[in-house]
């Protein structure tokens, strides 16, 4: 989330591990622009030692170590880093001890190294030998002084906080590990995935200051798991702002809403809190509220949206071309193939009122979507109540739409004013609040919702049992896409 970061310094002053050690961390993102990864030490500008690893405002890459009388090294990808469908697993080495200059600085990018002779960065300036940098230090060092380290902030300011999703991050203080350590890629797909908890630390010697968060604890999410049971363990982290614990992660993917589907009239549409909080335009005759990050082309799927705070009135349903929508400023269910249930009670498709007396819905109240592509249906609940008796409506095959595909969408239904919509594909949060109480999964136990996605056996929709899934990768790959 884009409030949240970790703070934390190691609790011993290692002057080897200031000059080798191996960071390895799985990111998603969820906005593009300037973000801080992780970051030590005080402002390099200031003649400061300071390292920080940062996407910059093009969104690329970048690598900074100060030395305390000006830029000691600096490393640019050219590639850029825009994808919000997809997690990123990075691993970033230090050896400032090694003889060859090109292996003091070291990035892997889901599995493979980017290289100086392969032309992958625009700037590769190389690190001094023997130079210890800001990390692994300890407070009142002289280095990093009373300033924490940050993972997803700056260190000496919190600012340029990282919006999105982080796993399992690992430090290996004094030691070097390629990404082969941390992950590999799956013989039959070719993806490259996490390797477990388990395996890192069987792989693993962490050193003087090293840790590995999992995320695993939902009362410390900044607890170290460098052994099983923490016994002997000294490097947590505190967790500042409002993160909360998420399904999505790199061996199962979660939609977010995009920003990819950009109105070209100012002002935007916009996007916070990890992808899932967004406000539709907010001057007259602009409507567009954002479609979500994965497409649908079949099976069954179900997803839940909460009207936020100055809510103006919403359209909450399909997509079938959320690009044409945001560039001609339109709400969901006006374009061809699209389908709404809007705030006023109004189901509507290509702007065209399907029903209407559906029952009205305001701030608060939780709408449920549930999409039939095999059957060519879409059905709404208002607060776990399913609309029109089960009744649903019946859509065009999603192989006849534009693209062949539907994609989860809002937008508001009153022009100036906008309104807020808070997602939740399973991700177990509406905004910043956690759900409690009662909680569904869906029939394959996937996705954390406020309400069942499951009929049960009972005939709720058109007279029939449907089992309805959370939208991500794992359901995706087994039953539709």
């Amino acid at each position: 989330m884009a409030n949240t970061f970790l703070s934390g310094w190691p609790p011993v002053e290692n002057s080897d591990g200031r000059k080798k050690y191996t960071l390895s961390l799985w990111l998603k993102r969820a906005g593009l622009g300037q973000m801080a990864i992780y970051s030590a030490g005080t402002s390099g500008v200031g003649g400061s030692r300071e390292t920080t690893i940062l996407f910059t405002d093009t969104n690329h890459l970048q690598l900074d170590e100060y030395n305390g009388s000006g830029m000691d090294s600096r490393i640019v990808t050219k590639r850029q880093f825009k994808d919000e469908t997809a997690w990123y697993h990075f691993v970033f080495i230090t050896d400032t001890n090694n003889g060859t200059a090109n292996l003091r600085k070291r990035l892997f990018v889901n599995g493979v190294e980017l290289t100086n002779a392969n032309g992958d960065f625009s700037t590769n300036d190389e690190a001094s030998s023997a130079y210890g940098g800001a990390w692994n230090n300890g407070p009142g060092t002289g280095y990093s002084g009373s300033i924490p380290s940050n993972i997803g902030a700056k260190s000496w300011n919190t600012s340029n906080r990282f919006g999105g999703y982080m796993a399992q991050i690992v430090m290996a203080s004094e030691q070097v590990y390629e990404a082969s350590t941390f992950g590999s890629f799956d013989a039959t797909t070719g993806e490259w995935k996490p390797k477990s908890d388990g395996e890192i630390r069987s792989a693993v010697t962490f050193g003087t200051n090293g840790f590995l968060l999992p995320f695993s604890n939902t009362s410390y999410l900044g607890y170290d798991y460098n052994t099983a049971d923490r016994s002997g363990t000294n490097a947590d982290w505190t967790l500042e702002g409002d993160g909360l614990q998420s399904q999505d992660n790199p061996s199962n993917n979660f939609p977010l809403v995009s920003t990819y589907w950009m109105p070209h009239n100012d002002p935007l549409f916009y996007v916070s809190e990890a992808g899932l909080y967004a406000q539709s335009q907010t001057s007259a005759s602009t409507y567009f509220g954002g479609g979500a990050t994965l497409g649908l082309a079949k099976g069954k799927w179900y997803w839940e949206t909460e009207g936020g705070t100055a809510w103006n009135g919403g359209a909450i349903g399909v997509f079938s071309d959320p690009q044409n929508s945001a560039e001609n400023d339109r709400t969901c269910g006006y374009n061809t193939y699209d389908w709404s249930y809007r705030s006023d009670g109004q189901v509507e498709s290509n702007n065209t009122t399907q029903d209407s007396g559906m029952g009205t819905y305001a701030d608060g109240d939780v709408i449920g979507t549930y999409l039939d592509l095999d059957n060519n249906k879409i059905y709404w609940a208002k607060n776990g109540t399913i609309i029109n008796s089960g009744t649903g409506w019946t859509i065009t095959a999603a192989a006849s739409t534009t693209h062949g595909f539907y994609w989860p969408g809002q937008g508001d239904i009153a022009g100036s004013g906008g309104s807020y919509f808070a997602l939740n594909f399973g991700n177990g949060w509406f905004k910043v609040t956690k759900l409690t109480g009662t909680t569904y999964n869906d029939a394959q136990g996937q996705g954390i919702f406020k309400y069942s996605p499951n009929d049960g056996g009972a005939s709720s929709f058109d007279g029939s049992a449907k089992d309805f899934l959370a939208i991500c990768t794992k359901n995706l790959k087994s039953y539709g896409g």
